[in-house]
């Protein structure tokens, strides 16, 4: 048996120190909860019967390229849903219900600010007809995907 001296190179990488350090820069620096999740809106109801409905605005987001989920339980509790958001970092939730569904209309609300936007199947027309720096929405709800979320939702709202 003949023994060969073979040189070798070790490297040890510390992951969870890493990702401890990345977290707590991006902490500071934008002073939020780091997202685990790319999911940009949450469809959401508290009554039942709005299962399907709520998987019809999930497809047309997901065919808008918009990234969404929707909790798969009959009737889930509104509340859960939103603290779901705040936990995950999801920033949108739509809203759904009996009244939006008679008008054929959602809720969009900011979860951080929980500032509220409703959207309807009759503003389709102007959102469509208008470029995004010409909408008109109130001043302290601005978000990139907002416009791209209200014109992708609102034409599938139609009154039952």
């Amino acid at each position: 048996m003949t023994t060969l001296w073979v040189p070798c190179t070790g490297v040890s990488i510390g992951i969870e120190r890493l990702f401890s350090i990345i977290e707590s820069r991006a902490r500071a620096s934008r002073d939020q909860k780091v997202r685990t999740k790319e999911t940009e809106v949450l469809v959401a109801s508290g009554q039942k019967g709005f299962l399907e409905d709520r998987m019809k605005i999930c497809t047309v987001l997901w065919n808008a390229d918009i990234k969404a989920e929707l909790f798969y339980k009959e009737c889930p509790k509104l509340l859960s849903q939103f603290q779901y958001c705040e936990t995950e970092g999801i920033p949108w939730v739509i809203v759904l219900g009996e009244e939006e569904r008679a008008k054929g209309a959602a809720c969009l609300r900011q979860v951080d600010t929980r500032v509220e936007v409703n959207a309807s199947h009759a503003c389709t027309s102007y959102m469509s007809s208008k470029p995004k720096h010409h909408m008109t929405t109130p001043s302290h709800v601005s978000h990139p995907h907002m416009h791209r979320i209200l014109t992708c939702i609102t034409p599938s709202l139609v009154p039952h």
